[in-house]
């Protein structure tokens, strides 16, 4: 079995109706081979009101379009088939509903280059998240592929800018290093503030 790299595990709710407000925690990320985080993490995920944000369906089926951005609501979110593609998890606390929201994105890593709406579209999700959220209260995570070339860096380091200037914020990034994979796939549990980063 390949090494796994889990940077949490996911945990039973204990709250109860007496205590309706959670306390709010930064994303967790779980990094490793499917089916490493056991049942309870699968079952919130194969439940009902997931938004599937499928760049196969979208993106890929349409000239120099290269990227999908998913709507910013509460829902669960899932993609899959990051291979060599980046993406983008904004996930805060909208105060006004007193619960998380969040987007997530996937596109090619040459998408800032070639695909004239990715940036227009990625700067207008982010203005539109940020007046949803407490500024306080937010994440944000870019995940990627092994890093080979200098172009996927710079690619990258653009969506990092990006963010900056519209958040005023430092993205974290997590590069899955696994050198053997065919592809990764995401699934956001944006109600725990939890991401999945499985690969097989």
């Amino acid at each position: 079995m390949r090494k796994r790299d889990i940077e949490g595990f996911p945990s039973r709710n204990r709250g109860s109706t007496e205590h309706p407000e959670k306390e709010w925690h930064p994303l967790i990320r779980f990094v490793g081979p499917e089916g490493s985080f056991g049942e309870e993490a699968k079952l919130h995920l194969k439940e009902f009101d997931v938004e599937d944000v499928d760049w196969f369906k979208s993106a890929g089926q349409q000239e120099n379009t290269h990227h999908i951005i998913s709507g910013i609501n509460s829902r669960r979110k899932a993609s899959s088939g990051y291979l060599v593609c980046t993406g983008v998890v904004a996930l805060g606390f909208n105060p006004k509903l007193r619960t998380n929201v969040s987007f997530l994105t996937h596109q090619t890593s040459s998408a800032w280059k070639f695909d004239f709406e990715f940036v227009k579209q990625l700067r207008f999700s982010l203005r539109t998240f940020a007046r949803q959220t407490d500024g306080t209260k937010r994440s944000l995570l870019i995940f990627t592929p092994p890093i080979r070339v200098e172009k996927d860096r710079e690619s990258l380091e653009i969506i990092k800018r990006i963010i900056l200037e519209e958040l005023g914020v430092e993205s974290d990034v997590a590069e899955i290093k696994e050198e053997l994979i065919d592809a990764f796939d995401v699934m956001l549990d944006t109600e725990h503030a939890r991401i999945f980063i499985t690969y097989t």
